[in-house]
């Protein structure tokens, strides 16, 4: 008996065109690589290309590469390992199901909206409301013809103070919530104001000069250009030489326009769980643009 021929294509896998893979890694990286067999490698890719995109986004705001031509470098790199993570994904992948490409979606979603959360967790920008700041970060002014200047855009670095504590000449942003002595209409809102007084200190005011323990405070070099004139408000918890002692684990903050701030003269100190990161870099205008002292 004659044995037949095997019937042409028996055993093998249906293959979809190399652009699959291509779309796949455009989703999520390296899922194209991962589900036509090379797992490995589609797993280095995705968390090369992860890791690069953080590393992009802390160089936005970290104080340690001044400037912006770290960032702008960090992106050349990130945009070049995309490029050559899509080119390796370029190449036969097994056909996917209308049910698998749901999926790929939704999880291609899912990746999204955790990259978001990530990336906000080591960096965030911010724009200053008020003149509190000011001339160190401007907020919105009108000018006398009526014209609006829109104020700061500032990078602020979020994991300042994952591994160590603020440090005093620090320009901190901090939640409002859980300060008692704030009003009602304050409340649940970000503020912005440079460290002042750390846990134990002493703060006073003496002959427009800020002192700390009794000496004037003149480090870090940038409190030697912040004069402290007094402000006749009784509620003013330095005025007429009273000296505020900052509880254990809070810190005393000021604004660096100090006849037109609202900070802890008059509601007291913030609490350290309050203090959610460091302000950086200014990003916006252009002029301005740079590291934050």
């Amino acid at each position: 008996m004659s044995r037949q021929p095997p019937e042409l294509g028996a055993g093998t896998v249906n293959v979809d065109s190399s652009g699959t893979g291509l779309g796949l890694s455009l989703l999520i990286p390296g899922v194209g690589e991962f589900v036509s067999g090379r797992r490995l490698s589609g797993i280095t890719w995705f968390l090369v290309v992860v890791l690069m995109t953080l590393f992009y986004v802390w160089t936005l705001a970290t104080r340690s590469l001044p400037g912006f031509v770290p960032p702008v470098l960090a992106l050349v790199v990130l945009w070049t390992t995309w490029l050559a993570m899509l080119r390796n994904a370029y190449k036969p992948t097994p056909s996917m199901k209308t049910g698998t490409w749901i999926l790929t979606v939704v999880a291609a979603v899912a990746f999204l909206s955790a990259m978001g959360t990530m990336a906000r967790a080591v960096a965030r920008p911010f724009t200053a409301p008020t003149s509190g700041m000011s001339p160190t970060i401007q907020g919105i002014n009108r000018q006398p013809g009526g014209t609006q200047l829109t104020g700061d855009h500032f990078f602020v670095e979020m994991s300042a103070y994952w591994f160590s504590k603020p440090k005093r000449g620090d320009i901190v942003v901090f939640r409002t919530d859980g300060i008692d002595a704030l009003p009602p209409s304050q409340k649940g809102q970000l503020y912005v104001k440079r460290v002042v007084g750390l846990p134990g200190d002493k703060v006073s005011v003496e002959v427009d000069q800020l002192r700390i323990d009794g000496k004037p405070l003149e480090d870090p070099s940038v409190f030697k250009k912040l004069d402290c004139p007094p402000m006749l408000d009784r509620q003013n918890l330095l005025a007429d030489g009273k000296v505020f002692e900052v509880p254990p684990g809070s810190y005393f903050v000021m604004g660096d326009n100090r006849v037109n701030s609202y900070d802890s003269r008059f509601w007291g100190a913030v609490p350290e769980k309050n203090i959610i990161g460091r302000a950086a870099k200014i990003y916006w205008p252009l002029e301005r643009a740079g590291n934050i002292e």
